[in-house]
């Protein structure tokens, strides 16, 4: 904790000719803690060691070996079922079940009331234990009532991340943005991270829909010149790409992003469109495959996902 309250305040110290001029700056310095907590869970790889003048234990020679192998198989199983859940819902599962957090607490730590925060919670808890389920199911040799049942993650929306200018989620193996605003640097950072997480959650590839909200200013040119390199790098993830333009003014992103496909010469299909039902019929009906989700799951989704906005 005290290595994280020092990265927050270098974060301060880098910007401190600027912090006057952010307004308001209570839910910007949140953001700033949420993402430098967020870079430390993603390095799970880490173990801390514990000082102690007593030498560890050894092993009780009387449990079974196989026990220890299956102790390690359930941690990984809930290691792998954490990730999976969207970063709101993750918090929520640690500050109460490892952090022994009261539901008060918690409420005000994420600026909700405690009805609220109970009912986040439970929706997290139970989304858990489904996701451990399948878990249970897709593992070699493990026997399953219902083996023809496919996973639930397939088709249970996900939210990868939310932020003021852009909101991302998942449902079977399509990647959803929405961008309220026109698209920054800032965001199309945090998209590249929403891919990395959703490669975890499909391996094989993904569809990305893009719903672009109505503006008419284009991406300026550090955002064009991230757009190119985004494309670039995802290339052998993305299988297939549409774009929904929402509004009138929408139609200024199609020559812009035709052009700066071109620039990154992707190998997978893109198509635009008017509207979100029309880009959703086409990647299921096209592409079902590669979607694996019906177009009202996308639809109900996005919907969502404006709401964050």
């Amino acid at each position: 904790m005290d290595d994280l309250v020092q990265e927050v305040f270098l974060v301060l110290h880098g910007k401190r000719e600027q912090l006057g001029r952010i307004k308001p700056f209570d839910p910007w310095l949140r953001e700033v803690c949420r993402r430098i907590a967020a870079g430390e869970r993603r390095r799970a790889h880490r173990r801390r060691e514990v000082v102690s003048s007593q030498p560890p234990e050894t092993a009780d020679e009387a449990l079974p070996s196989d026990s220890a192998l299956e102790i390690g198989e359930r941690a990984e199983r809930l290691h792998r079922a954490l990730s999976l859940l969207d970063e709101r819902s993750r918090d929520l599962v640690a500050l109460h079940e490892l952090g022994d957090l009261p539901l008060e607490d918690m409420a005000e730590l994420v600026d909700a009331d405690r009805k609220t925060v109970r009912k986040r919670l439970s929706s997290a808890l139970k989304r858990l234990t489904l996701l451990l389920g399948a878990s249970t199911r897709a593992r070699p040799g493990a026997r399953s009532e219902t083996p023809s049942e496919p996973p639930t993650s397939t088709s249970a929306p996900l939210v990868l991340l939310r932020h003021p200018a852009i909101s991302v989620g998942m449902v079977g193996s399509v990647v959803i943005a929405v961008w309220p605003s026109t698209a920054s640097v800032e965001a199309l950072e945090l998209l590249d991270e929403a891919f990395t997480q959703a490669l975890a959650q499909s391996p094989s590839g993904f569809a990305y829909l893009a719903v672009v909200e109505a503006t008419t200013r284009p991406p300026n040119l550090a955002a064009r010149q991230k757009i190119v390199t985004l494309l670039e790098k995802h290339s052998r993830h993305i299988r297939v790409y549409a774009t929904a333009v929402e509004g009138d003014a929408a139609w200024i992103v199609r020559p812009i992003m035709t052009g700066l496909s071109f620039l990154a010469r992707p190998p997978f299909p893109m198509q635009y469109f008017s509207g979100v039902p029309l880009a959703a019929r086409w990647l299921t009906e096209k592409h079902a495959r590669l979607s694996n989700v019906t177009a009202d799951a996308l639809v109900e989704t996005t919907e969502r996902l404006r709401s964050y906005a």
